[in-house]
Order: C-alpha cells, then structure tokens, then sequence
C-alpha cells in the first residue's frame, strides 16, 4: 500500500549536512513521500507482524519481486517477537547482502539505484538490501540508431525495464516520472520523465496539457501519441524526436528536455528538439572531440547533399552547360549521347529505382536486406546503362546521394530529406538553379517559423543571442567536456550550471 501524499518539502541538498533517518515511522514515511513525489514506480508496504511496525520501500522497476516476496516480505510476515536492533532485523531478512544506512542523502541514493530499504519503528536507519531485477527479455543492441561506440543498450517493449534502463543512469530522486493511461481499450501507460530543477516547469505544464489531448480506442506505438502533441503537424520535417538509446535519453533530461515513453513501444519521445538536435549522434560524446568535430561537420554538408545533388545535376546539365568546365561538358555530352529521356526523367528514374530498393531491402530479413539493396541497385544500375536508358554519371549521382543519405543519424530526418529530394529535382527540371534557390529560401523561412514547445526550430543561429553564444560550443563543433560549464540555453533550463 502506498504512503498518502504529504505537501512537498525538496530533499536536502548536497553542500548542507545530512539528515539522520528518524526512528519514527511516520516521520520517516513522511520524508519519503514527499522527496519521492510523482515517482509513480515508488512502492511502499507497510507490515504489522509481531508487535512490530515495519516498512519496505523499492522502485518497482527496478526491483526483482519474488526475490523481494521471498527474502523480505516472507520472513518479516513471520515474525513473532518485539525488534528492538538492527542485529534482530538484519538476522530476519533472508537476503545475501545486507548494509545499514542512517543518513537520508545514502538511503536516497540506494533506492535511486535499485535496492530495498527496511525501516522498523524505534530502529533508526534503514537495512539496505539489493534485489535488482534481470529484465525478462534481454536488452538487445541499437538497430535504428547503431553506433561502434558507447553503450549497447536499446530500449524493449516494456515500459517497466525501459524505465528501469533510465533509473540506472540517472541514480537520483529528482528524475520525476508520471504515469497516465491513455487509449480507451487499450489502456496504455504513458510515462512522463523530467529531471526536476532542470526543465523549464512550463514545458512539462504544456506537454501534460497536450496528453490530454491524447483521444483513441487504441494506442500501439510512441507516434500515435506523437502526432497529439507535435508542434506543425502538416510539416514534412519533425518537431519531436524519437530515439531508442537509453543514453541519449539520459543526456536529453540533463539538458532540461522532457521524455514520453509508451509501453509497448520500443522508441521514446524526446521534446522539445531543433533541426540540429537530430545531426548530433551519441557516438559523437565517446570519441575524441577533434575527430567528433569532423564527422559532425561532415554529416551537415551531407545532408544539404542528399537533398540537392541530384537537383543540382539537373539543373546545370539542363539550363546553365556555360558553367561546366569545356572538357567535363565534353565528356558529359558524350555519355549521354543515345539516351531517350531528358537528363530530369533519367534522374527520376534511377531515384525511383534507388528508393524502391532501399524500402525492399528494410522488409527482408536482416542478413541479406543491405545486401539486396546495395548489389540490387549495382546490377540494375549497370543493366540500365548497359541497355543506354541512363548515362553512367547519373548513376554515379544517384548512388552518392545515397550514401550521404545513410549519414544523417535519425531515421525521421532522412525521410524529409529523401522526399525534398525529389521536390527539388522537380524544380530544377523546370526552373534550373533559379528554381533551386527559390526552394532553399523558402525552405529556410519554413525552418525558422517552426517551433517545438515553444523553442525556435533552428536555435541557436536563429534567432541569435549574443548571451546564448556558449551554445555554439555544441553545434557545429564538439568541445571538450572541460569547456562546457553551463546547459543548453535554448531549452531555458532552470539550472544553467552545470557543477
């Protein structure tokens, strides 16, 4: 049963003495629940056996229960005289290890981490005993979002291990988690997770307002309550973020962002986010920040590529030939020499192709998927300049664009950016590289006019503040952690410092 809601008083912070843990129950249930308050997998059970008033505490997402049945619950049930030390509770518990804790910042601290506190009236202090639960299917390695670096830890379908995955990171009473239920016959949880003292209130006042919103017989997966409470919902680009990695979503709540995971759902919801959020990789805080500086400019240079490049082939090739070199013209000219379509269909086609096999080659088994794709697209590619339907340039250009597309991190970007591709290529075809400079302005005013609860798209270029410049030091370029000592601006955390 769990302890009534007592009016909030914030635990004690780090630089001022600790708090002995009170012999007096009441008091000390008291002190749990409110430091613990809106800490939904926070189970309290209090017991009367023997003349004794007794108490365990555990997260229950963390915690193996038939350990704790067994080792706990079982033999304290049993007990038939007065405890009066700890001696006589601990010679109780039958658990293989056992620690004594008497100061409140310890206990918290053990309960952050997984572990079960006893607490018995008149005794003071808490028997600390550690049952940490093996999830029940085993945590399985990134597939969306693979690194070679870092942690190798995906979230499941299970809402209780994925939290439990978050708790293990983030050892501390202040990451707050919220349980709803949505879908009227489903009934699925939705869990809210903020770290409180980060994240600006007023982004998790508007992200509860927004769930509400949240109506459906049925929710099976984090997008149907994504489209509820994304920011521009008729925008090709995203303005939530879907990640799979425990890692980054540990990263995300030190920033001041908030997360939703949805059970049955192996991908959380990251808000609020920026177009430069997803060109950041995890993989890019476990290598050397020189080398993370090169692959994060890289990455942004290829993603503008496998939007434009093709377009940008149609259009010199198609309206401005004066601005190619007279040999590279020549050597053009000559590939093309036979061809039947116009230089705009020829692209099309092997983009069509290229996209056809890359979705075939998601559906296959995994083992011969990529293989099917890449040498599908090499045999068909050769076939059609053999047959003179397209010029091998083309073929060249479609299989560039494509790999640079493979470099954007986040799944949901590299759509936008494969379907824009093909808007450009359109426009290039009818108004060369006037049309393609029209697009890119637009498309830029688009990007600045977008919001995610409330913060600018492309924060920190635009808007630009002069005081808000530190962010710069994670944008383009990777500092080095040394270099770092305040939170991202542009999320307008309540704690700026980092200590």
């Amino acid at each position: 049963m769990k302890a009534r809601k007592q009016p909030k008083v914030w635990n004690i912070p780090a630089d001022q003495p600790d708090r002995e843990v009170s012999p007096d129950l009441d008091e000390t249930l008291s002190h749990l629940s409110n430091v613990w308050e809106k800490c939904h997998d926070l189970e309290i059970r209090r017991l009367d056996a023997g003349g004794n008033r007794l108490a365990i505490v555990w997260l229950d997402t963390l915690v193996d229960k038939l350990l704790l049945q067994e080792g706990i619950v079982e033999p304290l049930t049993r007990a038939d005289r007065r405890i009066v030390s700890q001696a006589q509770l601990g010679n109780l518990l039958q658990v293989g290890s056992l620690q004594w804790k008497t100061g409140w910042r310890d206990v918290d601290a053990c309960l952050a981490a997984g572990k079960v506190a006893v607490f018995a009236e008149g005794i003071a202090g808490a028997a600390i005993v550690e049952l940490i639960k093996t999830p029940g299917r085993q945590v399985e390695r990134p597939v969306v979002e693979a690194a070679v670096l870092g942690p190798q830890e995906a979230f499941i379908e299970d809402i209780e291990q994925n939290i439990g995955l978050i708790r293990k990171r983030i050892r501390s009473p202040r990451l707050k988690m919220e349980m709803e239920t949505r879908g009227t016959v489903t009934r699925t949880r939705i869990a809210l997770l903020y770290v409180e003292g980060i994240i600006k209130p007023s982004i998790v006042t508007e992200l509860k307002q927004r769930l509400k919103k949240v109506q459906l017989d049925g929710i099976l997966e984090s997008n149907y309550v994504a489209e509820y409470i994304r920011d521009a919902p008729r925008t090709l680009f995203p303005t939530v973020q879907f990640t799979e990695r425990p890692d980054v979503i540990a990263s995300s709540l030190l920033q001041g962002r908030a997360v939703l995971l949805v059970d049955g759902s192996p991908m959380s919801i990251l808000v609020p986010t920026t177009l430069f959020s997803f060109l950041q990789s995890s993989e890019d805080y476990y290598e050397n920040y020189l080398v993370a500086t090169v692959i994060r400019v890289l990455r942004h240079v290829l993603f503008w590529l496998s939007m434009l490049l093709p377009a940008l082939y149609v259009a010199l090739l198609s309206y401005h030939q004066e601005m190619l070199p007279s040999r590279l013209l020549i050597t053009i000219a000559a590939s093309h020499e036979g061809i039947p379509f116009p230089t705009v269909a020829e692209v099309l086609i092997m983009e069509v192709i290229f996209e056809a096999l890359r979705e075939a080659g998601l559906r296959l088994p995994r083992s011969i998927g990529q293989s099917v794709s890449i040498v599908g697209a090499l045999v068909i590619g050769d076939a059609a300049v053999s047959a003179g339907l397209v010029s091998p340039l083309v073929v060249m250009v479609v299989s560039l664009t494509g790999i640079a597309s493979f470099s954007v991190p986040y799944y949901h970007l590299g759509l936008t950016s494969r379907i824009l591709r093909f808007i450009f290529i359109i426009d290039a075809g009818f108004f060369g590289l006037y049309g393609i400079i029209l697009m890119v302005l637009l498309l830029l005013i688009h990007l600045a006019s977008l919001r995610s609860f409330g913060v600018p798209y492309l924060a920190p270029i635009t808007p630009f503040v002069w005081s808000q410049a530190e962010d710069h030091k994670d944008l383009f370029f990777r500092a080095p952690f040394r270099n770092v000592k305040k939170r991202p601006h542009l999320y307008e955390p309540a704690d700026k410092r980092i200590p």
